[in-house]
């Protein structure tokens, strides 16, 4: 037999949480401990229990906690929330509401044994809400009525009848450390017999990690954390008064996590920081599988999660399937063991239905995992295989629907699937089927109507399967942060005999073949348990490989007679090296004064132009740097804590081994500021990019030399021709402060262009408690940055002391005064800190004569499309324009031309396109006015054909326009005349270069010949003199009040000192100041500089 399996998976860090389901309901994710009557551990014991039960795969989390909390501790009665806890608690007795204050799945923790017994309580008696009772948390699995104290506690014990509960001391022992197929006990949970610090969090930890952190390491059973992280409480107790908690924790040693440790001993109503726990659930039916979670979806809204009064026509909800887009969802995770028969069972009770309407029922199926919270998507399974079909008709209104889907779970053993039911296009539309939804909303009884997939277990004594079951797509790339390294499949014994298997890198049809990218970690293994699973990693690498897609295939033989193969095909795309665009905002002002408000006096003055980046350097973008440089990190580049940090990592993940490392971000983090980065790795980054952004070893052509050239770290400063630098103190000061638009003084306090400032404009105080993505807050410099003030701190040049760096800028863990223009910090040039990254500055303008735009931004009524996709610039209809903002010149020009490059190919009809201009600054990631610019002055229009070739550039004379507003931050606005085609009109490139790749050659820009003066200004014959022979070409020039004329020779802008268009008697007065008679070589001097 063979099986072969072709498809796409998405790879990545496996894991994890049951989300919490709608109205609060928390679903704590199991996984069974069979083999019951096992025998002790001979050294401890320990170990042995008599019957079936299921224990929780992770440590109870901070959310799931909270939603107990919410639920019954409006008024705390009984102190199950504390202040070790790492929740925040709002309000007044009788309305307190609870939230994590850290990653809510991390455990919970300051935990007490009687907090513990009181959350298994609560879920032993269906997860009620009110107040702290009998029925709530003080009877159930416990009689704990009222008990808080150590010795009232030390008596509580398992009551006859618990369903969820406290592991005792043998059940906790089994699930972490008995491996049932051998009868073999671990000495640590891991499936190991030693410990390393990358098996578990414990002894070098300074917090706990989010649960399932440490996915590779599971206990035989599939726990995981029952090693290090939180302690967690058993009910065994020690002597009279203490009970005891197992596994270790996050900052002791690994003796603890040994089996044969006694564990910790404290009072039950200890609260220790540390202290977690997990449950153990003795119900269970090994017939019968509920799903993991359900939703309903009406044209993407999720109606499991809306108040009664959002909902049509009923206050409960059950699975609705009515009409083309009301779709339902349910999601299993299968068992490991084939069976001979699996039904899907329904339950429908609608009274509303109408008798004399039948309707179909699809059912498709496939490996999709959504989280209920934010799942609105109508038809996300229409392309899923169909499983079954099914007739409904309106009467009985009261019944069970059993679909066979036998083969799609034997095809699927052990992985979470989801279910999709959509009623054919005859449904009724008002009154169709509803079914039971696994909260029972519909009968209030989920155990007996809820969906379910009922099981008969195989008698076949040898079967297998393979997971993933199709492609395993490795969508990476060299020189980017989203290739993963490791690949992990699990071979399942599905039979009911033990069995084992082979496994072997082969080509497309099994038979053996070698891959130089591709290694595995086991041949196979001869003995698995019955229901048993067994991992194999497979390690990719790129060494040697080219661009391109390269295929190879693992193949898993069982030793079932006959053998069957599982033959699985794993892709590797390799992309090129991407570079890595720093976006910047160019910083004119060169005569600015320095600020002398404050002491240190007499910072911010810098007489020339430069760009400085407008946000901080991103994960993403340094990922990109590690990749290029970093495969050997001579210089320590990575810091391990920019992955392992809790509160504030940037989540780069380092993969692979010295010489072949690689490294990629975490999803959601791209955009997050890089931290735990020195000085040294900041400059190290700018001499990258001042190289070009090479690929190779650390040396001088890539990190040691270039903007800076590396010695000794303390004294290093900036080469003379650098492009990219790390800001010094006056360029960081200046971009932050300095506004030339204020009066006396020309600076702010901080840098929101502000005196004061709150939460809302920066990130600060921990009102976020982590760093944000760039630009997450609207209030830039003058000059544009963003986030100069809070987020993280920054580096400058400025040398305080031997040895150290300065950094400006406050932080997000940092208080309001720390944002302000008279604070910085010292730090010694090789600290790393979570609250400590970069920005970088350049020197190069590029090309003098292209003005490129700040932002650009396309509006259709109130929508920004340039922040939900990849567009150019639409001109298509009156509702569509688009805005682009200019930062212009100082210089006066001969000729300023706006340039756009149209690339349509569906274009086939001509328009006026209307070029309007004013001063107006606007922020892309909020804009969305799509009229604003429809009184600025129209700068004119252009005529844009439909007729080929339909790539274009088009050119706009603004050069009046450009000279009458030099030094100021304009916007452009293009609209269509009002004749428009909805589907085939003008697009023009954008600053991205999103429609054709390249901004740098097609994107807009104004192109400008800058009007060259000769120095000084005042010789307009260029003899070295300022004499009458210059004097008479400033008369010809002269226009008084008038404005120059169109036809005046060039030069006659250079004699317009104030550039408002006119040679007056001001400009006469700037002359006079700078004559010297004929013969007599100019010098500079303060009247003419």
């Amino acid at each position: 037999m063979r099986s072969k399996s072709v498809g796409i998976l998405a790879v990545g860090v496996a894991a994890v949480l049951a989300a919490s389901p709608a109205w609060g309901t928390v679903t704590l994710s199991t996984v069974p401990v069979g083999h019951p009557g096992n025998t002790a551990d001979s050294a401890t014991g320990k170990g042995s229990v008599s019957y079936t039960y299921e224990i929780c795969k992770y440590e109870v989390t901070l959310t799931q906690y909270c939603e107990f909390l919410n639920a019954i501790a409006k008024t705390d009665t009984y102190g199950v929330y504390n202040s070790n806890m790492k929740i925040s608690r709002t309000g007044s007795p009788g309305s307190y509401t609870y939230a994590p204050s850290v990653d809510g799945n991390r455990p919970a923790n300051g935990m007490s044994w009687g907090n513990a017994a009181r959350f298994a309580n609560w879920m032993h008696n269906g997860q009620p809400t009110g107040a702290q009772n009998a029925s709530t948390t003080e009877d159930g699995s416990y009689y704990v009525n009222g008990k808080t104290s150590q010795a009232d506690l030390f008596t509580v014990t398992r009551k006859a009848g618990a369903t969820w509960v406290i592991p005792s001391v043998d059940e906790w022992y089994k699930a972490a450390y008995y491996k049932a197929s051998t009868g073999y006990y671990y000495l640590y949970p891991t499936s190991t017999d030693t410990m390393e610090w990358n098996f578990a969090n414990y002894q070098w930890g300074t917090e706990t990690t989010v649960v399932g952190y440490y996915s590779a390491y599971p206990s035989p059973y599939g726990t995981y954390d029952q090693g290090g992280n939180a302690s967690e409480w058993t009910e065994a107790t020690e002597g009279t008064s203490n009970g005891i908690l197992r596994g270790g924790q996050y900052n002791f040693g690994e003796e603890l996590l040994q089996s044969t440790s006694s564990g910790l001993t404290a009072g039950r109503d200890a609260i220790y920081v540390p202290y977690g726990f997990r449950l153990v659930n003795l119900v269970t039916d090994p017939n019968r599988i509920n799903p993991n979670d359900d939703c309903t979806i009406i044209n993407g809204v999720n109606y499991n999660n809306y108040n009664p009064e959002h909902a049509p026509g009923s206050d409960t909800f059950g699975l609705f399937a009515k009409s083309g887009t009301q779709v339902s969802y349910l999601e299993f995770t299968l068992g490991t063991t084939h069976v001979t028969e699996a039904k899907l069972t329904l339950w429908q009770d609608d009274a509303g239905v109408k008798p004399e309407v039948t309707w179909n029922i699809n059912v498709r199926g496939a490996e999709y995992s959504f989280d209920e919270v934010t799942f609105n998507i109508t038809g996300a399974g229409n392309t899923w295989p169909l499983i079954a079909n099914f007739d409904m008709t309106g009467t009985p209104v009261t019944r069970y629907y059993n679909i066979d889907i036998t083969d799609w779970y034997n095809a699927n053993l052990g992985r979470t699937m989801s279910l999709f039911l959509q009623a054919t296009a005859i449904a009724d539309p008002d009154t169709g089927p509803i079914f039971e939804d696994r909260e029972g909303s519909r009968t209030g009884n989920p155990v007996n109507y809820g969906p379910r997939i009922e099981i008969t277990p195989s008698n076949t004594p040898c079967h297998s399967t393979v997971t993933p079951g199709e492609t395993q797509t490795s969508a990476g790339t060299v020189g980017r942060a989203t290739w993963p390294r490791t690949l992990y499949y699990s071979y399942i014994n599905s039979g009911t005999s033990t069995n084992g298997y082979n496994v072997a890198l082969t080509d497309d049809s099994g038979s053996p073949q070698s891959y130089a990218w591709l290694s595995l970690s086991k041949s196979g293994n001869s003995s698995v348990p019955a229901g048993g699973t067994d991992s194999v990693a497979v390690d990719v690498t790129t060494a040697g490989l080219t661009e391109g897609t390269h295929t190879g295939y693992i193949t898993f033989t069982d030793n079932c007679s006959p053998a069957t193969q599982h033959i699985r095909q794993i892709d590797l795309v390799l992309n090129p090296v991407s570079k890595v665009l720093i976006d910047t905002t160019p910083i004119l002002n060169t005569d600015n004064a320095a600020d002398t408000r404050y002491e240190p006096s007499g910072i911010g003055a810098v007489a020339y132009e430069f760009r400085m980046g407008k946000y901080e350097v991103t994960a993403a973008q340094y990922c990109e740097f590690l990749n290029a440089v970093a495969k050997t990190d001579t210089n320590n580049l990575y810091n391990t804590q920019m992955w392992t940090e809790v509160d504030a990592p940037c989540k780069i993940e380092r993969l692979g081994t010295s010489g072949n490392y690689s490294y990629r971000v975490a999803e959601g983090y791209e955009k997050r500021p890089v931290n735990f980065v020195s000085f040294s790795d900041a400059i190290r980054f700018a001499n990258w990019l001042h190289n070009g952004q090479p690929t190779g070893a650390q040396g001088a052509t890539t990190t040691e030399d270039g903007a800076y050239t590396i010695g000794s770290i303390g004294t290093v400063t900036r080469n003379a021709g650098a492009t990219w630098v790390i800001p010094s103190e006056d360029e960081w000061y200046k971009v932050a402060y300095y506004d030339p638009t204020l009066g006396s003084g020309g600076y702010w306090d901080y840098p929101t262009r502000s005196n004061t400032i709150n939460t809302t404009m920066a990130n600060y105080d921990n009102a976020v408690g982590r760093p944000s993505d760039v630009g997450s807050y609207g209030y830039p410099s003058f000059y544009g940055s963003l986030d100069q003030g809070g987020n993280i701190r920054e580096w400058t040049e400025l040398i305080p002391t031997a040895g150290s760096r300065n950094t400006r800028g406050g932080a997000y863990n940092f208080g309001g005064t720390t944002l302000a223009s008279n604070f910085s910090v010292s730090e010694s040039f090789g600290d790393e800190h979570r609250n400590l990254g970069f920005r970088v500055a350049t020197l190069d303008l590029g090309d003098p004569n292209r003005i490129n735009p700040n932002d650009d931004t396309t509006v259709r009524g109130t929508t920004n499309y340039n922040n939900t996709g990849n567009f150019g610039l639409f001109v298509k209809r009156n509702g569509d324009v688009s805005y682009l903002e200019f930062w212009l010149g100082n210089t006066p020009t001969v000729s300023a031309k706006l340039v756009l490059w149209q690339d349509n190919a569906e274009l086939n009809v001509g328009y006026n396109v209307v070029v309007r201009g004013d001063e107006f600054d606007f922020n892309e990631s909020t804009f969305n006015n799509s009229s604003l610019g429809d009184t600025w002055p129209q700068l004119g229009t252009l005529a844009v054909s439909g007729v080929e070739p339909v790539q274009a550039f088009y050119e706009l004379d603004i050069t009046d326009w450009y000279n009458d507003n030099l030094g100021k931050r304009m916007s452009i606005f293009l609209r269509n005349d009002g004749t428009w085609n909805e589907y085939q009109s003008p697009m023009f490139e954008d600053r991205e270069g999103t429609r054709t790749g390249d901004p740098e050659t097609y994107g807009p820009r104004i192109v400008i010949d800058i009007l060259q003066c000769n120095t000084p200004w005042a010789d307009a014959d260029g003899d070295g003199d300022v004499d009458m022979d210059d004097f008479a070409m400033f008369q010809r020039c002269f226009s008084g009040s008038e404005m120059l004329s169109v036809d005046a020779d060039e030069y006659c802008r250079c004699f317009d000192r104030n550039s408002d268009g006119k040679v007056n008697n001001t400009d006469l007065a700037a002359f006079e100041a700078c004559s010297t008679g004929p013969g007599v070589i100019w010098v500079s001097s303060p009247e003419c500089p």
